[in-house]
């Protein structure tokens, strides 16, 4: 009995797959991949995923009744910023605010999606989106394993959770993991935006290409440029020794992005 509370389990939902993590609560750096579960190159919807593969596996597994906590990659997710209307005081005005962003900026009916909000100051808010159908799966996994779902999180959610006590004033967040670099920017202390670089390769080996992505994303949102990056995963020589780029400042050794655990698969 005691072994379900001292251990949990981290669901990844990956682009076309699935993989599934343990370890003990007070040790959760330590986590081990203990199965993974692809869907193959023609997954196109939150429904094409593995979750049947992934009951049953639950299901002969010695993991039962552990509790679940979820991470959902980018392409099933949606983060973004949104200014909270004047006057609205209670929390259904500001996820009815949030609906509307995301009507508008995604092109999708909100009804299809499960939302979170988090109020960062008076005037503005940052919110976080997965399908309903996502979340019908978990709840139909989480109950063949007879184990509570603790927290589903998006990967803009991880980051920013992890390392926000880090980022003074005119600090941005960059991740860099294999072929993968994302961007976390903030005003006031506040996050704004999360973005992912299409092509690595170009930001990896030409520090211009990586300020012309800076002041995109600054100009689009109306804010400063950055002071400092604060950077989780290796960093180019490149960009330390670049006279156009903030002051690149790594993060601890130990800092880990939200991907460490879906790239050991």
């Amino acid at each position: 009995m005691l072994e379900r509370w001292w251990n949990e389990l981290r669901l990844h939902v990956r682009s076309s797959g699935l993989t599934v993590s343990g370890a003990p609560v007070w040790r959760r750096r330590d986590a081990k991949v203990r199965g993974a579960f692809d869907g193959g190159p023609a997954v196109s919807t939150v429904d094409g995923l593995p979750w049947g593969e992934l009951s049953d596996w639950m299901v002969r597994s010695a993991v039962r009744g552990w509790p679940i906590r979820v991470h959902v990659c980018d392409l099933w997710s949606r983060n973004w910023a949104f200014a909270v209307p004047q006057g609205a005081m209670a929390v259904a005005d500001v996820k009815g605010a949030a609906a509307m962003s995301l009507e508008r900026l995604f092109d999708t009916r909100a009804d299809d999606w499960h939302l979170a909000v988090d109020l960062q100051t008076g005037s503005r808010a940052w919110a976080c989106a997965v399908p309903r159908a996502l979340m019908a799966a978990l709840e139909v996994a989480s109950m063949a394993n007879r184990s509570a779902i603790v927290a589903v999180q998006t990967d803009a959610s991880v980051c920013w959770n992890r390392w926000c006590r880090q980022v003074g004033e005119g600090d941005w967040l960059l991740l860099h993991q294999g072929d993968r670099v994302a961007l976390a920017t903030t005003d006031e202390g506040a996050l704004t935006g999360w973005r992912r670089w299409p092509q690595p390769a170009e930001v990896l080996r030409d520090p211009g290409q990586l300020r012309a992505w800076l002041h995109r994303e600054a100009a689009r949102q109306g804010i400063a440029m950055p002071d400092r990056l604060l950077t989780c995963g290796p960093v180019p020589d490149c960009w330390r020794t670049s006279g156009e780029l903030p002051r690149v400042q790594p993060l601890s050794p130990m800092a880990r992005s939200p991907w460490d655990v879906e790239e050991a698969t």
